[in-house]
């Protein structure tokens, strides 16, 4: 890693990292040239992240190698308390972009963690055969390599030589299933079969109706219970637990089965009472939200056939309809079910379909500007 002075000015390293999440090379030029440290300036409004990690976020080849040319370290990471974390790292997600190609082509060294995280179990063989310790080093927010595993099959190397199943990371103080339920719900389903501690909302999350269907027959209440920082402590940190974020703060059971598109753990719930308005996660958001926003049509029109109303509306945040979220994040399918249930079509909601066309989600969501063509000709054009 560099050892150059980096820049002692915030308001100069808010405008430089701006620049670069803002895609404008030529102000990252223009600022660096005025002042070659910040190339090596972390932005402490991003838990320290590098200048390369934040244009690996939003997949910015361009100007990855801008940066490099103007001498930034590749291998940087960022400085947080509980573990660093370098570009890949943090690229976007691997099995959908190919950012961390081009980083590894331009000298990025794949340790454990990201080859776990990247799937490539020939490459942590050699690194476990070399050195297996590191099967137990920590890395970003205190993870080790499992909590990165890719896929079931990285999962079952790393188990082979040695690593613990319930290693909780020091950030958030969760385990490597719990990590992996947002985005890599295969890996925790793995886990869990091989022994890992599972709560009720993982296994709402994973579909186990058996189980939730034990849960509520000796504990009825049960079907009220909600993820807080009460019920989920992380001693020793004020990160939180990773159920808040890949579920949501004050979820309950509906809203985890909701987000996977778990149909027969939702009716099981429903059956016991679970609240159709049950307000949860991000912005004071209900179930029905949850199915727009990750387009599970089938979940959207159980809620809404189960009496959830077409039209609810979130928080003061936002303040946005189901309908609002399905179009941020182009889904379509799930925006079709909310219209033909009665959701109202206006300027507010043609506007988002816009703006999305325009590319103004992508720094939000990720999504390239084309998959909002069908959104934009299901509302159609006309007045609301």
């Amino acid at each position: 890693m560099s050892d150059s002075p980096t820049p002692t000015q915030p308001d100069e390293v808010s405008a430089f990292f701006d620049a670069i999440l803002g895609g404008d090379r030529n102000a990252v030029r223009l600022q660096a040239g005025v002042d070659p440290s910040l190339v090596h300036a972390l932005d402490q409004r991003s838990f320290g992240a590098t200048p390369i990690t934040a244009a690996a976020r939003r997949d910015d080849v361009p100007m990855i190698d801008l940066l490099l040319e103007l001498g930034a370290d590749i291998d940087a990471k960022s400085d947080w308390w509980a573990g660093g974390f370098g570009p890949l790292h943090l690229s976007r997600d691997p099995r959908t972009t190919e950012t961390h190609l081009h980083l590894i082509e331009r000298g990025a060294t794949i340790d454990a963690h990201a080859a776990a995280r990247f799937g490539m179990i020939d490459r942590l063989k050699d690194l476990l055969d070399a050195d297996p310790a590191l099967i137990h080093e920590r890395g970003g927010d205190g993870q080790f390599p499992l909590h990165f595993a890719r896929d079931p099959e990285t999962a079952a190397f790393l188990l082979e030589r040695g690593a613990e199943i319930d290693a909780r990371d020091l950030d958030h103080v969760s385990t490597a299933a719990e990590w992996a339920l947002g985005d890599r719900p295969e890996v925790t389903r793995f886990l869990v079969e091989r022994g890992a501690s599972a709560d009720e909302f993982m296994l709402a999350a994973l579909g186990d109706t058996d189980a939730i269907r034990a849960l509520l027959a000796s504990e009825p209440d049960a079907v009220e219970r909600r993820i807080g920082r009460e019920r989920f402590p992380t001693p020793g940190s004020e990160g939180g637990h990773m159920h808040l974020y890949t579920i949501g703060d004050q979820c309950t059971m509906l809203h985890a089965a909701t987000r996977h598109g778990r149909l027969e753990v939702m009716r099981v719930l429903l059956d016991a009472g679970a609240e159709l308005q049950a307000r949860g996660w991000y912005d004071a958001s209900t179930p029905l939200h949850m199915a727009a926003w990750n387009d599970q049509p089938e979940a959207a029109e159980l809620l809404l056939d189960r009496g959830a109303t077409v039209d609810v509306r979130s928080g003061a945040i936002e303040n946005d309809t189901p309908l609002d979220w399905a179009i941020i994040k182009a889904a379509t399918a799930t925006a079709r079910v909310l219209i033909e249930g009665g959701a109202l079509v206006g300027d507010v909601q043609r506007g988002y379909a816009r703006r999305g066309l325009d590319g103004g989600f992508r720094n939000l969501t990720g999504i390239e500007p084309a998959r909002y063509e069908p959104i934009v000709a299901l509302l159609g054009t006309g007045p609301g």
